[in-house]
């Protein structure tokens, strides 16, 4: 009997809920379409830090990313968001929660 393997749909939709219940913090799925298939799944802000997430599956024990994914999360890096590829809930909450303690509340 396999083990039970979450939808990637379920962890995105389970990220952008979470995001969105933290203050000073928003979150979007990014639609893609052939033209843009390479982009990140969500784009958020967390206390005026954005991040660019690309929510994974477990897939033959790994999480990976195509090269174009790749390139893209590049591009966002060195315009200086945080990214993230997240299989889990739990992986972006860590994120946030280190957001939090750098940039406190003003």
């Amino acid at each position: 009997m396999g083990k039970y393997k979450v939808l990637e749909s379920t962890v995105t939709s389970s990220i952008i809920r979470y995001i969105e219940r933290q203050e000073r913090s928003h979150a979007v799925k990014i639609i893609s379409s052939a033209k843009s298939r390479n982009n990140p799944d969500i784009f958020a802000v967390v206390e005026g830090t954005p991040i660019v997430i690309e929510s994974k599956r477990e897939k033959d024990g790994s999480y990976g990313i195509t090269i174009g994914q790749g390139y893209e999360l590049l591009r966002w890096d060195r315009a200086g968001a945080i990214i993230l590829v997240a299989p889990t809930l739990r992986d972006v909450q860590t994120v946030v929660e280190r957001i939090k303690k750098t940039k406190p509340l003003t």
